[in-house]
């Protein structure tokens, strides 16, 4: 399953994982809302033009609360996201940031919709047949989930998110990749 594993993974697990600890220690002054984990199908054609990248994502995310004042009240009172995945394959990885929305019923099942952008380090024009040809080293990202909030501090979600350069760049294969996640709310 982990047939390249390398330094880059190593390199990019760590970044994440610091990122996520500096987001833990400022959530005391409820700056951070939550944090997720997950593992998720990678390059799964949903959305996209077809698969051609193998193996999982590990999947981590930090959500901030954002200041209160009437533009973000007018828009509907997003979240500010930071995340990223690792390929276990060696194949596409990305970070990514943007803006959450949430809807939460009062039975504990939630729906959350995300808007942003991704930088990634996958191939821009690739011939390979196993590689996507993504056009554009920065590209627009939208995630959607839908879970469940066992209780004030912990949810799951089946999440599936869509990176693409929205067809201002040639080429544009687009990549899809679905998984579940775990949340752990302030």
């Amino acid at each position: 399953m982990f047939k390249r594993i390398n330094n880059r993974f190593f390199r990019v697990s760590l970044s994440v994982m610091t990122l996520i600890f500096s987001g833990l220690c400022s959530a005391e002054q409820n700056v951070v809302s939550e944090v997720k984990f997950g593992v998720l199908a990678h390059d799964v054609h949903i959305f996209s033009s077809s698969r051609k990248e193998e193996g999982a994502d590990f999947n981590g995310e930090i959500l901030f609360n954002l200041p209160s004042n009437q533009f973000f009240s007018l828009i509907g009172t997003p979240r500010f996201h930071l995340g990223g995945s690792v390929n276990s394959e060696g194949d596409t990885d990305q970070g990514y940031f943007g803006l959450t929305w949430d809807y939460h019923s009062n039975m504990g099942v939630f729906i959350e919709g995300s808007f942003g952008g991704a930088i990634h380090d996958g191939k821009l024009d690739s011939y390979s047949v196993d590689r996507k040809s993504l056009g554009s080293r920065v590209l627009f990202r939208i995630s959607g989930s839908v879970g469940y909030q066992f209780n004030e501090h912990h949810s799951l979600a089946v999440m599936l998110d869509h990176i693409s350069n929205a067809g201002l760049a040639d080429p544009n294969e687009g990549m899809d990749n679905v998984g579940i996640r775990y949340g752990f709310r302030f």
